[in-house]
């Protein structure tokens, strides 16, 4: 799971979209709702192109070829997505038990909800401080929005460097550019706090140009405390 130097961690429920960081109080076990997968990079390219065309061909979001078009340019991307979805597949099993490096692209997999955490850029949104108009959430999908970056604050690991449990890392949007959102939160936003049950609080998670140390660790068994 995720924490930060305030002793909150990334949260999400399943149920709503956002994401948050919620208070953990001490000695307190860790929820399900706290534990991520990491995954590594999955391609979306095909993907992408496949429903690209299916709504240009019948302006809609299905996602079912139709069966009497008999369109071979479409059938033809179909599969080249299928065989990507599977790569995918592939390279998750082959990949687990790798170290992740600084400056590596992954993935972030909620585990209750079987959810890609994803930093997608909105249009109009408000701004507050220094955040981002990106919103924080989990999606059922996978996409480029779900690529996020690991790096190290303050630059303190070089690039290629393996990351350990119990480092502190920032958390940056995939794409590329000299400075990207990272993600974080604030307990001082107007309507940033929620009751996520009956003990805690949670903070909307949003995203920022500054760096914000979260610290990764290692799940063991639902009994382990942190």
């Amino acid at each position: 799971n995720c924490s930060t130097k305030g002793g909150c961690t990334l949260f999400a429920d399943g149920i709503h979209k956002e994401c948050y960081a919620k208070v953990q109080r001490q000695n307190e076990s860790i929820p399900l709702d706290c534990l991520f997968e990491i995954r590594v990079k999955h391609n979306y390219k095909s993907k992408v192109s496949f429903e690209r065309t299916l709504r240009r061909i019948y302006n809609t979001q299905i996602k079912e070829v139709d069966p009497y078009a008999h369109d071979p340019t479409v059938e033809q991307l179909e599969q080249d997505a299928s065989e990507e979805a599977q790569k995918n597949a592939y390279e998750d099993q082959h990949s687990r038990g790798i170290p992740v490096v600084y400056g590596q692209i992954i993935q972030l997999f909620h585990i209750k909800s079987g959810k890609f955490v994803s930093l997608r850029r909105r249009e109009g949104a408000e701004f507050f401080d220094n955040a981002l108009p990106y919103a924080v959430r989990i999606e059922s999908e996978g996409s480029e929005d779900t690529w996020i970056r690991v790096e190290s604050p303050l630059k303190m690991r070089q690039l290629g460097d393996p990351v350990q449990y119990w480092d502190t890392v920032c958390i940056a949007c995939g794409e590329k550019g000299a400075r990207s959102p990272m993600l974080t939160f604030s307990s001082t936003l107007p309507d940033e706090s929620i009751a996520c049950d009956l003990d805690s609080v949670c903070f909307r998670v949003r995203c920022s140009l500054d760096d914000y140390p979260w610290k990764l660790r290692q799940y063991r068994s639902i009994t382990d405390h942190p």
